[in-house]
């Protein structure tokens, strides 16, 4: 569904919607990242 590459993510899923950028994001925005993937994992029932 998802290229693997954590970046190509992070564009697909959250630009424009967190504003987060993973080039310019300081460490509270590193740590928000995984959990808003984690939570989108577990809505679409855990596939990757």
């Amino acid at each position: 569904m998802f290229d693997r590459s954590p970046l190509v993510i992070h564009e697909q899923l959250f630009d424009g919607k967190y504003g987060l950028s993973l080039t310019t994001a300081d460490s509270d925005e590193l740590d928000f990242v995984p959990r808003i993937m984690d939570n989108f994992i577990i809505q679409c029932g855990g596939q990757t």
